[in-house]
């Protein structure tokens, strides 16, 4: 509610702050799951591939924590340490999206423009938070919304690193799953259960579009190599007769 005199910029502000606060909560929540071997192998074998970069950040958090309560200072919500423990996560996804350009489904190259889409994007929010961040340190906003916008921050960064990773982690293994936590979500209400459902539907008919072309990819490997194989026991029997001759 202190955004309130900010006018449209203020809306912006605290609409695209809570989804996002939001979301990097269900994919804390599943990594507890994960920890806890609670949710699938799959899932599992992603958050463990993730866990030292997470663990990492909350030991950062943990440390800053005990400085500012250690220090005979009083701590300032216009210290920026909260935003600035999100933008790394951002920069790293940032360079996640762009090795997607390498890689392949099978043998089909991915789309440029949605990936050149996410950079734009990625770009963008780094630098608004940026922006955001040194409006916090020169005192522009209140104690509460200086909080909020860190948190913002922090929240949308996190939200991007595990996306991006978990991006990267299903192209590689070319297949989807749907994150546990969207499942409990969604399915509280029918609505919410219908919309899942589709998703679940949307999910399973990428995997079977991929499962379809990596097995024409095996066969057309095999039809290629047998075409060639051919065309070599032709040349070698052409040699032959010519020796013969």
């Amino acid at each position: 509610m202190s955004f309130t005199d900010g006018g449209a910029s203020s809306i912006f502000r605290t609409s695209f702050g809570g989804p996002m606060w939001g979301a990097a909560t269900l994919y804390l929540y599943d990594f507890q799951l994960a920890l806890r071997g609670k949710c699938s192998p799959y899932m599992i074998e992603f958050y463990s591939g993730i866990k030292k970069d997470l663990f990492s950040c909350f030991t950062v958090g943990l440390t800053l924590a005990l400085l500012f309560f250690l220090a005979p200072n009083k701590y300032n919500f216009s210290n920026i340490d909260l935003a600035f423990l999100g933008m790394p996560f951002l920069a790293v996804s940032f360079f996640d999206v762009l090795t997607l350009r390498h890689l392949e489904i099978g043998k089909t190259s991915l789309l440029k423009r949605p990936i050149y889409g996410l950079l734009a994007l990625l770009v963008t929010g780094y630098v608004l938070f940026f922006h955001w961040a040194y409006e916090i340190f020169t005192n522009t906003y209140s104690q509460s919304q200086a909080l909020w916008m860190q948190i913002t921050i922090f929240a949308t960064g996190l939200y991007a690193f595990i996306a991006s990773k978990f991006l990267l982690f299903a192209l590689n293994k070319e297949r989807l799953e749907i994150f546990p936590s969207l499942r409990k979500t969604l399915c509280i209400t029918e609505r919410g259960k219908r919309i899942f459902d589709s998703f679940e539907s949307a999910v399973e008919q990428w995997n079977t579009a991929v499962e379809k072309q990596k097995i024409a990819d095996i066969n057309a490997d095999k039809e290629a190599a047998k075409a060639k194989d051919e065309k070599k026991k032709q040349k070698e029997k052409k040699k032959r007769k010519n020796r013969r001759r």
